[in-house]
């Protein structure tokens, strides 16, 4: 490369980073919440992944300026995410938003309403399951201990009421 091509490219990036300040002047006059806060949904989506991109492009460069092997550093996957990220903001702006097809599963339909079905014959007076019907937590062994404490109160408080009638034959 000679000194004149050398020249007129330096030349030619002065140019476009002082465009590149007079296009962000009113980015970098506020916080970047405050400029986003004015903007539509889709716009303020827009600008996070573009400023999120930028950096992170910034990030690339340095490292391939720096001789790092900057694809197989973890900013690379990142642009990668990025890129995905602005696939579906243009996803959304074209309305072509990907839209997962429903479709009735027969079978798991027909599991649902036959434990509706039996669970509805095992209800007590107030609504619920009885005690003895409740389904478990899935610990064997918290629901032994959870049922020995439940027996323990159970005693207890017969023990108490117990103690309260015998207390009122002594007072006669």
């Amino acid at each position: 490369m000679e000194a004149t091509d050398l020249i007129s490219l330096i030349e030619g990036l002065d140019e476009n980073v002082d465009d590149l300040k007079e296009a962000l002047a009113p980015l970098l006059q506020a916080a970047l919440t405050e400029s986003a806060a004015k903007l539509p949904l889709l716009d303020k989506a827009q600008l996070y992944v573009l400023v999120t991109y930028a950096i992170e492009s910034l990030l690339f460069s340095y490292l391939r300026l720096n001789s790092v092997n900057a694809k197989e550093h973890p900013i690379f996957s990142e642009l990668s995410r990025v890129k995905q990220y602005f696939e579906k903001i243009r996803n959304a702006e074209s309305g072509d938003a990907r839209t997962a097809a429903v479709s009735l599963d027969k079978a798991a339909a027909g599991r649902f309403i036959k434990h509706a079905l039996v669970n509805k014959t095992n209800l007590s007076f107030e609504g619920g399951l009885r005690a003895d019907q409740r389904p478990k937590a899935g610990n064997d062994k918290y629901d032994l201990n959870r049922a020995q404490q439940q027996d323990k109160e159970k005693d207890t408080t017969r023990n108490e009421s117990d103690v309260g009638r015998s207390n009122t034959h002594f007072q006669r």
